[in-house]
């Protein structure tokens, strides 16, 4: 009889340590696919900033005038996000996407951009019609969902 009482109990435990490790291997799985998905969150991440300074560099390149502009204004932005105590992610984010401030220009002539006297009736009227013509707001959404992860 006692012998039997014995034969349970280590039964038991027997069960619980394999419940212990099927735990442990549950959550190491979880733990390196997360791990995965960090990842690659990171990798976009990266290849985002890339273009968005890409595309920075583009504009400026179409204004003489505004060399490191955007560079300037995002620094400034993140300042002033740091000073009102935002969380580290909102930082990241308007360091992001503050690069791009200046996309619209892309679809202004040079001409208009760098044009040294007072802009014509035209030329304001071809800023005006610009203003209108910005990305799509999908593609600003799904751009903003993979910063935010």
């Amino acid at each position: 009889m006692k012998n039997i009482g014995f034969r349970i109990k280590l039964t038991i435990y027997f069960i619980l340590l394999m419940i212990v490790v099927l735990s442990l291997s549950i959550y190491l799985v979880y733990t390196i696919a997360l791990s995965a998905q960090k990842e690659e969150l990171r990798r976009k991440l990266v290849s985002v900033a890339v273009t968005a300074h890409s595309l920075a560099k583009a504009i400026e390149a179409k204004d003489v005038y505004t060399k490191g502009h955007s560079v300037r204004v995002t620094n400034y932005a993140a300042q002033i996000a740091k000073k009102l105590n935002l969380p580290k992610d909102k930082i990241d984010l308007i360091q992001q996407v503050g690069i791009l401030h200046d996309i619209g220009k892309i679809g202004v002539r040079e001409g208009v951009l760098n044009k040294p006297e007072k802009l014509t009736d035209e030329a304001i009227e071809e800023l005006r019609k610009n203003k209108g013509r910005q990305f799509d707001p999908e593609i600003v959404d799904a751009f903003i969902q993979i910063l935010k992860g």
